[in-house]
């Protein structure tokens, strides 16, 4: 008799890779966390001293000479800086403050890739691939240096995936609440840690909308746990109601510049500030000069996006910081393969597709739509520089998407050898270039 052949256990492996996965991306985050300089970070200095103006009070702290040096720090992205503030308070065994602040982070996103393992069992209904999305975005070079920096981009990204996950729960699950308040707290508490989050909030609210209608979904009002959600997301929007909605009022948008809520001068003192005047303002792109620019001396938007994901590839996958570690170009060859892949395998059958995956790529299509066209391609008009304002760290939000998207796609090959040759290589791409490349790359004058 033939024996029966042994089922893998993929549910056990999945923990034990991940697990090392984990311990290898935090004992590294944890030696740069320890070691690399304090003006290397991107932001660094500036995330570090406005959480010491936010440990001087247990609200926001108003602008004063003393918080020039900062810019604004009262209109937005406050959430990072309190939290991080009240960590400084709770310093009782006089842990080293830059040390206590990255490590914080660190653990965020420690945080944030567990998160992201539960939504690729959402997502992806093989087993075995689970834990290849968790792999990829830990051993994106950027993500992992910025982990063991002081920023507020760790916990926006924590966030975010959260938002994520009960965005997908809320399609598979539409008559369930607590997905919808779930949904609309981490969504709130993603919006107060960084403004970058609204575009995110945007569309996936105007989704859940389209699931509503669609589902005809109905909630019993006269349960009390109706209310007690209600409630609870009105706690968590309030905050966002009276900063954001203090903008509009007094500034007449959303999003004021530091010139805006102080003076020019002021807000020479900040670095930040200095480093930027000037990038958002001037033409604007629906103006006649915006449109004259972009069909005669600027590249027209087919041509910038081209040019604008080459450049965002560098900064995906290598360092942009105060200094930058970039790999050479055709490397960076290698890894653009897989996004032109993952437009062709979700070509590939599009109407067998399930409904979920089409939500989600509306969500990474949006968000990308506008940092690209809303954000960046202005500043190019304006400056006339592709890499004005250009970080690789700004997609991370929805990178979450593309990494589980781009898996589930590749194991979905139906060629066996095909589809290893293809994961083989990604797997490996990605381990080479994140660890091992910043050790072979690093010099001297990046560490204390």
């Amino acid at each position: 008799m033939k024996k029966k052949k042994r089922k893998i256990e993929w549910k056990k492996i999945n923990k034990i890779i991940l697990t090392v996965q984990l311990v290898i991306f935090f004992v590294f985050g944890l030696f740069l966390a320890l070691n690399i300089r304090t003006n290397i970070g991107p932001d660094e200095p500036h995330h570090f001293y406005v959480a010491h103006a936010y440990s001087e009070t247990w609200g926001v702290p108003e602008n004063t000479p003393a918080t020039y040096q900062f810019g604004d720090i009262t209109s937005a992205n406050v959430l990072a800086h309190w939290i991080n503030a009240r960590l400084l308070n709770m310093n009782f065994l006089k842990v080293d403050e830059l040390h206590l602040l990255r490590i914080f982070n660190l653990l965020t996103s420690v945080g944030a890739l567990l998160l992201f393992y539960k939504l690729t069992g959402y997502v992806i209904k093989k087993e075995k691939y689970r834990t290849i999305p968790v792999i990829l975005l830990a051993n994106t070079l950027m993500f992992q240096f910025l982990s063991g920096m002081i920023n507020y981009d760790n916990l926006t990204n924590f966030f975010a995936v959260l938002s994520i996950i009960y965005f997908v729960k809320i399609f598979k699950e539409p008559k369930e609440i607590k997905n919808y308040a779930l949904w609309a707290i981490f969504t709130c508490l993603g919006v107060l840690t960084k403004y970058t989050i609204f575009p995110l909030a945007l569309v996936e609210f105007i989704l859940i909308i389209s699931i509503l209608i669609k589902e005809k979904v109905k909630f019993n009002m006269k349960e009390k746990k109706f209310w007690l959600y209600v409630l609870l997301v009105l706690i968590f929007l309030l905050p966002v109601v009276l900063l954001y909605g203090k903008n509009i009022v007094t500034y007449k948008h959303l999003f004021p510049r530091c010139e805006e809520v102080m003076t020019v001068e002021q807000c020479m003192n900040s670095g930040v500030f200095r480093r930027d005047y000037g990038q958002s303002a001037g033409i604007k792109l629906l103006s006649k000069e915006g449109i004259g620019m972009v069909f005669s001396r600027r590249w027209n938007p087919v041509k910038y996006f081209l040019k604008w994901s080459w450049e965002m590839n560098h900064r995906i996958y290598g360092i942009m910081a105060h200094k930058d570690m970039f790999m050479p170009h055709n490397l960076h060859l290698t890894f653009a393969i897989y996004p032109i892949s993952f437009v062709f395998l979700f070509l590939k059958d599009l109407k067998k597709k399930e409904k979920l995956d089409i939500y989600l790529l509306i969500v990474l299509l949006f968000y990308t739509f506008v940092l690209a066209f809303v954000q960046n391609y202005p500043t190019y008009l304006n400056r006339n520089g592709v890499i004005f304002a250009l970080q690789g760290r700004y997609i991370f939000p929805v990178i979450f998407i593309y990494y589980t998207l781009l898996v589930k796609y590749i194991g979905e090959i139906k060629n066996k050898y095909v589809r290893i040759l293809f994961f083989v290589i990604l797997i490996t791409m990605f381990l080479l270039s994140c660890i091992p490349f910043f050790l072979l790359s690093v010099t001297p004058d990046w560490f204390v």
